[in-house]
């Protein structure tokens, strides 16, 4: 192996580097993505690096994690302990990755095609795309998931060209390639079938065997910690209706096929089309009534043409036919088979270099037969720059609406959500902070977050609070409905418990009737204390029976409860040692109430509907009347 570049190479590289310096800069986002996913990855990486463990370090208690794959933490995690933490750098390191896989894809093209002209500028065009230039600038693993895709394939391809060499390194490159593929993103055993099934097509038993032996003792370790942590949380999905409603039930037979006839129509008329033209106009719900929206005829034909060109270019380089048919068909099974209501062009995103690669293979070879008896068209490289124009032009728009929405600020409710949490990093001293995105409020605000029980259970609730020592919680108008239909009840409930600490973007405005307008972007922090509020037992989530209530003055309440409302016979504590001892009905005070003061004055009153009698009588000592008394 030789591992000295060659002035083709520097050349390619050198021309990819200046395209990247003059794409990139004008692309890039500094802003904090507001995808949680992204700050997961931050999460665990930053467990890694200070010695806890594949843990979510958020949390109060930092639990095992499961969801994701270890490989872009770990990766996160080695710039963590050379000192490297901030957002922007790993923002950089991505997209330094997605110059590095162009090159790769390079040495891809230039190894199938053996034309250099072809090469670079498929590698350019990959620099140019708007969808990986925004991945580029986000923490997640798609782009390092890229790398490792592309790696994965040129070094297989070098492997077979060797005949699959027991002792080749470019065999061991492709098994640690592999390896960090599926480290990477689960979605990387579509590369482990392919490999295998076609290295045994090429009659290499032994080779096939020990590619395969060898990846899924290296994943054991990983798969032996999930199933003890409970199994994958993505293959639990994966076998539900709806993976966001726990409660939609398991998939049936016909349930999988109506699954892959809304994801086959979808991914040939949105994310396909748009994969290799980001500037196309690509809605999934309607904005007004949110329900699922058609595709127009353009983006089907475009949809189609991609793919049957992509097919055609496949079949024209026949010594690997067969390889990157297995590539392509494994991930077409994931696509069709993955839960309908994760769409979007992150799933495909890793394959639109070789979706490319194989665009304009095909339209090559249709050239070529076109113009069969014409060696000047065949070889022209104008023919080839062409093809790239075509592929170019509809990019500029792609690029200058990326630009515009890196550029432009965060949405103003999620400003004052982060601005929130950078608010509680100088002003809260160790909190445990509740709020509907823990990731994305601990990395911009580094104190410990969890987020909250989707029940209205108030025990449940609550215990979860007082479980995990919130301290914190954070109402938000981010636009999800968990938080207004289960954390908001909770705090407007009971004022004692929840104290408003900061609110940023709060509008004190009335409208013309007085009434106030409601404030859409802001945010709210409440101080969370379970010493106040209601102790005592419940009945189905709702207080009930027994209990005592306790304010923030000083003042409590001892009483029964029924239905989440005082009803019974109680004892209310006011100020200065006052009790008054009744019978409340429905939360009000009803007939005859005994309101001693100190031990020196009695009272005896009637009450109505919580409110007073005018008559009512001082006591003695021992309970008899006295005198008859004005209360009012």
């Amino acid at each position: 192996m030789n591992f000295r570049p060659s002035k083709q190479s520097i050349l390619a590289f050198s021309i990819l580097s200046f395209v990247f310096i003059l794409v990139v800069p004008y692309t890039f986002d500094a802003k904090l993505f507001l995808g949680g996913d992204n700050c997961n990855y931050y999460i665990l990486a930053d467990g890694l690096a200070n010695g806890k463990g594949y843990v979510a370090s958020n949390l109060p208690t930092p639990t095992a994690a499961n969801h994701f794959p270890p490989g872009y933490p770990f990766l996160m995690s080695l710039l963590m302990r050379m000192g490297i933490t901030s957002i922007f750098a790993f923002k950089v390191f991505n997209s330094l990755l997605l110059l590095i896989s162009s090159f790769v894809f390079y040495r891809i093209t230039r190894q199938l095609t053996k034309k250099q002209l072809l090469s670079i500028v498929l590698a350019s065009l990959i620099l140019v795309n708007a969808h990986l230039l925004e991945y580029a600038s986000i923490m997640m693993s798609e782009i390092p998931f890229l790398l490792f895709q592309l790696l994965s394939v040129y070094f297989f391809i070098r492997w077979h060209e060797e005949n699959y060499k027991t002792k080749s390194l470019f065999g061991a490159f492709f098994v640690l390639t592999l390896i960090a593929l599926i480290y990477t993103r689960t979605m990387g055993i579509t590369m482990l079938g392919a490999s295998v099934l076609f290295i045994l097509f090429s009659k290499k038993y032994l080779s096939g065997l020990l590619v395969l032996g060898i990846t899924l003792l290296a994943l054991a370790p990983w798969q032996m910690r999930s199933a003890s942590l409970g199994g994958s949380s993505y293959v639990k999905s994966l076998f539900l209706v709806n993976p966001y409603d726990s409660q939609s039930g398991k998939m049936e037979l016909t349930d999988w096929g109506n699954r892959a006839k809304i994801n086959a129509r979808r991914y040939l008329s949105k994310e396909i089309p748009s994969s290799i033209f980001p500037s196309l106009n690509v809605t999934y719900h309607d904005p007004k009534t949110r329900e699922l929206t058609g595709a127009s005829t353009k983006l089907w034909l475009i949809g189609i043409s991609i793919v049957l060109l992509v097919f055609i270019g496949i079949i024209s380089l026949k010594k690997y036919r067969w390889l990157f048919l297995f590539i392509f068909g494994g991930n077409l099974v994931i696509y069709l088979l993955w839960p309908d209501v994760w769409y979007g062009i992150r799933f495909i995103l890793p394959m639109i270099p070789l979706i490319l690669l194989y665009i304009v293979l095909g339209v090559l070879f249709i050239l070529e037969k076109i113009f069969r008896k014409s060696e000047a068209i065949k070889r022209s490289p104008v023919v080839v720059i062409l093809i790239a124009f075509l592929i170019f032009i509809p990019q500029v728009k792609g690029l200058s609406n990326r630009h515009e929405k890196a550029e432009a600020p965060h949405p103003r409710n999620w400003a004052n959500y982060i601005k929130l949490a950078e608010w509680t990093e100088s002003n809260l001293k160790d909190p445990v902070i509740s709020t509907r995105k823990p990731a994305i409020f601990y990395v911009a605000g580094g104190n410990s977050t969890l987020s909250f029980k989707s029940t209205r259970d108030k025990e449940k609730f609550l215990g979860y609070y007082n479980d995990n020592g919130v301290t914190h919680v954070v109402v938000e108008n981010l636009g999800y409905g968990q938080t207004f239909s289960y954390l908001y009840p909770m705090v407007q409930q009971d004022n004692q418990q929840f104290k408003l600490v900061k609110s940023f973007g709060v509008i004190n405005r009335k409208d013309k009737d007085g009434k106030p307008l409601p404030s859409r972007t802001a945010v709210w922090l409440f101080e969370y204390n379970p010493e106040f509020g209601y102790r005592g037992s419940y009945k189905d989530g709702l207080r009930h029976g027994k209990g005592e209530y306790y304010f923030r003055d000083g003042r409590k309440q001892v009483g029964t409860w029924k239905n989440d409302t005082l009803h019974g016979p109680g004892v209310f504590h006011d100020f200065k040692e006052k009790t008054f001892t009744g019978n409340w009905v429905k939360g009000k005070k009803q007939g005859r109430f005994i309101i001693k003061q100190n031990d020196t004055l009695s009272l005896e009153t009637y009450w109505n509907n919580d409110k007073v009698d005018k008559i009512g009588f001082i006591l003695d000592k021992n309970g008899n009347r006295i005198q008859q008394i004005n209360t009012h």
